[in-house]
């Protein structure tokens, strides 16, 4: 590279070229970050697997009753990450705490069903 000597009043006109590129260069980077979010992970059925804690015929299985999303592709199957994680998410069940009120409720309601039965 050359190295030339720029002068005080050609900073200005310097500045604006390299803020030119910049913006370029972060305009090509945001682009390329927004591409590669349509392209997902693709994760086979060995990884599902072990991510589910199931054995690799009960994700086939879910596969043929389309109980998971997926993909075949001839003989293989894949999931991808996103919709995969989406499915986890949607399938997840809220925990039940029971209360002491609501026990107190269950023997309620058990001891006047149990009383009902005597007579």
């Amino acid at each position: 590279m050359e190295e030339t000597m720029t002068t005080f009043e050609q900073l200005p006109e310097m500045m604006a070229i390299l803020l030119k590129k910049v913006e370029s260069l972060e305009s090509s980077i945001s682009e390329i970050k927004n591409n590669i979010k349509h392209y997902d992970r693709l994760l086979d059925v060995d990884e599902v697997s072990e991510l589910l804690k199931k054995s690799v015929s009960t994700i086939y299985r879910m596969t043929h009753e389309k109980d998971i999303p997926h993909i075949k592709q001839g003989n293989r199957v894949y999931f991808k990450e996103s919709e995969f994680y989406e499915w986890l998410d949607k399938n997840r069940r809220e925990d039940n705490h029971t209360t002491l009120a609501d026990i107190e409720d269950m023997m309620a309601s058990q001891a006047t069903a149990y009383a009902r039965k005597k007579k």
